[in-house]
């Protein structure tokens, strides 16, 4: 089983300007990036796999999704709102869910998993950024942040690892960020939420060695 981390680092590439079409361009690049990185991991065109994919309704996620359809493969697409799926598509099943709500999702993830037993990998794409002084976050802010971009990705990993241990292919993949390596201004709360993301995947990787062949 593995276990992976992979941070959306672009320093390869150098944007001079802020203006909302170079920003757009980055993140055109990043998707490419991110998604050769997956067909690395996921051994495009050999195995045909269900995926779960979070946050597929927009940004990455949505490419991610899009890609992996692409390759032939069953895509379990998590979004807030599956109204946003406005098209149908072989392979690909909508699922509505708010990752906000915890005490929900070990009942929701057990659903999951009873109606999608073929799961054999996750994709943790949801997440929004949120930046300002620490101060300046209501403390109501600060537990939807983590909430979103941490705590929902672990309750879930606690959910879905014990069956994805059993598989003899199975993935977790966290889409990180550089944010996790350097602190950026007034970007406290998000760097934190995403520093613990990429310190989750380790723990897991050994975990998941003790009880199977393989490890990442």
């Amino acid at each position: 089983m593995h276990v992976t981390s992979h941070k959306q680092a672009m320093k390869s590439f150098v944007f001079t300007t802020k203006t909302r079409r170079s920003e757009e361009i980055k993140l055109r690049v990043l998707r490419v990036f991110v998604v050769k990185i997956l067909n690395e991991i996921l051994f495009m065109n050999s195995i045909k796999r269900t995926i779960l994919v979070t946050g597929a309704s927009s940004g990455i996620g949505r490419a991610i999704a899009r890609n992996l359809l692409q390759q032939g493969y069953h895509v379990i697409g998590v979004s807030r709102d599956s109204g946003k799926f406005i098209r149908q598509m072989d392979n690909f099943t909508p699922v509505q869910l708010d990752l906000s709500r915890l005490n929900e999702l070990p009942q929701k993830a057990r659903e999951l998993e009873q109606a999608f037993p073929e799961i054999d990998a996750v994709i943790f794409c949801a997440g929004r950024g949120q930046f300002g002084s620490v101060e300046e976050f209501s403390y109501a802010q600060i537990e939807d942040l983590m909430t979103l971009n941490f705590t929902s990705q672990a309750f879930l990993v606690k959910a879905l690892l014990p069956a994805l241990k059993r598989k003899d292919h199975g993935d977790l993949i966290f889409i990180g960020s550089e944010a996790a390596l350097k602190g950026s201004r007034k970007g406290a709360m998000y760097c934190a939420a995403k520093f613990a993301c990429a310190a989750l995947p380790k723990p897991c990787a050994k975990s998941a060695a003790k009880a199977t062949c393989g490890s990442a």
